[in-house]
C-alpha cells in the first residue's frame, strides 16, 4: 500500500514540475540564451546556431571572426557601466547590420564580439565587412562619442577603436569553441600595428600557441627546480676599463631542451604574469651573489635587475625588495632597478611616484631603453634617476652616418649635464 502511495505522489510531483516548466518555458529560454547587454542571443546560443549552420552549409564558405573594442575599460571609467553597455549594444547593432545572409553573431564577453561570417571570396571579409564596420564606427564616434565626451567633466575624447582576428573555416568538424579560440589568437597578434587592425590565423600561430602552452605547463616546475639561472653581463668604465657593475640576465637551462632563449619565454611570462615571480627569483639571486662577495671580503658593485611593469600594479614589491636586502645584509644602493618608459603608459603619475620612492629608499635607479619612447626627456626631469641606459640602436646608427653620430654625442652630453651616468648597451667592438 505504501509503495502505491509513494509512486502516486512522485508522479504527481513530476506532473507539477512538467507543468511549471511548460508555463515558464519562454522565460527559462530567455535566461539561458539571452545576453543581458545586447538583449539578443548570447555566446551559448551562438555556439548552438553556429554548429547548426555549419552542419547544413554544404559548400558555403565561412570564417570565424573575433572583434574587440580595444581599451574599453576607459569607456567604462569615463561614462559608467550603463552608458558603456548602451555603446556595446549599439556596436552589436552595427555588426548585425553588416552580416551576410546565413551569418550569425553574439557578444562573446566584455567588449568582445564573435561572428560566424559567410563569404564568397576571402577579400570580401575585409572589403564588405571589416571596412563597412570601420566606416560606421567612425560615424558613431563623430555623432555619439563626441557628444558623450562633451557631457562629461573629462577633457579626454574617447573614441571607439576595433581589432579583428579572422579564422577561415577549412574543416567544419573542428569544434566551434576551437574556431573561436583561433580567431582570438589571430587578433592578439595585431598588438600595436598602425597599418592594419585585423590579422588572419595560420598554422604558424597554432605552432606558437602550442609552444606557449608547453612553456606555461613547465614554468612552475622550472622555478622550483632552479632551472632559471642568473648570468651577469659586466659593465665597464670606458676610461679605466674596470668592471663597475653588471646586468642580471636570466637563462632557462632546461634538462631536456638545453638553453631556452629569453625571447621564447619572457613574452609568454609577461602575458600570463609569471614574470613577477621570475623577477623576484632573480632579485634574490643578485642578493645572494652580492652577499657571498661581501662575506668573502671582495669588492661589491651594483647589479641591475629588471622591474616588470606588472609590479607597478601593487607596490608591495618595494617591501619585498627591502626585506631581501636586509636578509642578505646588502645596502640597497648595490641593487640597480631598471625601469622602462613603457611601464608608465597606463599610469604615469604612479610610475614617477614609485620610481622616486625607490630612490629615496636607497636603491639605484636606471632608466632603461632611453630614446625608444616618446617622452623620455620629461622623465629625466621628473624622476631622480642615477643612470640612463641608451639603446644599442643609437650606437649602430651613429657608426653609419655623421648626423646620428652628432645626435648620440648631444644626448650623452645632455645626460651628463643633468648629473646622470650613461650606460651604452651592446658595446662590443673598438669603434663602438
Amino acid at each position: 500500500m505504501m509503495k502505491f502511495f509513494d509512486r502516486f505522489y512522485l508522479d504527481k510531483e513530476k506532473d507539477i514540475i512538467v507543468n511549471l516548466y511548460k508555463e515558464n518555458e519562454e522565460a527559462i529560454y530567455q535566461v539561458a540564451f539571452t545576453d543581458e547587454v545586447t538583449e539578443s542571443g548570447n555566446k551559448t546560443k551562438f555556439l548552438l546556431d553556429a554548429k547548426e549552420i555549419l552542419e547544413t552549409s554544404g559548400e558555403d564558405k565561412y570564417a570565424m571572426i573575433s572583434m574587440d573594442i580595444t581599451k574599453f575599460k576607459v569607456i567604462n571609467e569615463l561614462y559608467g557601466y550603463k552608458k558603456a553597455n548602451k555603446i556595446l549594444k549599439d556596436v552589436y547593432g552595427i555588426i548585425k547590420k553588416n552580416l551576410t545572409k546565413g551569418s550569425t553573431c553574439a557578444r562573446d564577453f566584455a567588449a568582445t564580439f564573435i561572428v560566424l561570417y559567410k563569404y564568397e571570396k576571402e577579400d570580401f571579409i575585409v572589403k564588405y565587412f571589416i571596412n563597412k564596420i570601420e566606416e560606421e564606427i567612425s560615424k558613431y564616434n563623430e555623432n555619439v562619442m563626441t557628444k558623450l565626451t562633451s557631457n562629461t567633466e573629462s577633457r579626454v575624447i574617447s573614441k571607439l577603436a576595433t581589432a579583428f582576428g579572422i579564422y577561415f573555416v577549412a574543416d567544419k568538424n573542428v569544434p566551434i569553441t576551437q574556431m573561436c579560440d583561433r580567431a582570438s589568437l589571430a587578433k592578439r597578434c595585431i598588438k600595436d600595428n598602425m597599418i592594419n587592425n585585423y590579422h588572419f590565423y595560420d598554422d604558424g600561430l597554432r605552432a606558437e600557441l602550442l609552444q606557449d602552452k608547453a612553456i606555461e605547463d613547465e614554468m612552475y616546475t622550472a622555478l622550483e627546480d632552479n632551472q632559471f639561472s642568473m648570468y651577469l653581463q659586466p659593465k665597464f668604465d670606458m676610461k679605466t676599463m674596470e668592471i663597475v657593475g653588471a646586468e642580471a640576465l636570466v637563462r632557462w637551462i632546461h634538462p631536456v631542451r638545453g638553453i631556452i632563449p629569453p625571447m621564447d619565454f619572457i613574452p609568454v611570462f609577461e602575458k600570463n604574469g609569471f614574470v613577477i615571480m621570475l623577477d623576484k627569483y632573480i632579485w634574490k639571486q643578485a642578493c645572494v651573489f652580492l652577499s657571498e662577495r661581501k662575506i668573502a671580503g671582495e669588492k661589491l658593485f651594483p647589479i641591475s635587475v629588471n622591474v616588470s611593469r606588472l609590479h607597478l600594479n601593487n607596490d608591495a614589491f618595494i617591501d619585498e625588495l627591502l626585506k631581501l636586502t636586509e636578509l642578505y645584509n646588502i645596502e640597497p644602493e648595490f641593487i640597480e632597478l631598471e625601469l622602462t618608459e613603457t611601464a608608465c603608459l597606463n599610469n604615469e603619475s604612479r610610475f614617477i611616484e614609485i620610481a622616486n620612492r625607490l630612490k629615496k629608499l636607497g636603491f639605484t635607479i636606471a632608466m632603461d631603453d632611453f630614446g625608444t619612447g616618446y617622452s623620455n626627456m620629461r622623465y629625466l626631469k621628473e624622476i631622480e634617476a642615477d643612470t640612463v641606459k641608451i639603446d644599442r640602436s643609437f650606437v649602430v646608427q651613429a657608426l653609419q652616418n655623421d648626423h646620428d653620430y652628432s645626435i648620440i654625442n648631444y644626448i650623452i652630453k645632455m645626460v651628463h649635464s643633468l648629473g646622470y651616468s650613461v650606460c651604452m648597451e651592446g658595446i662590443e667592438k673598438k669603434e663602438e
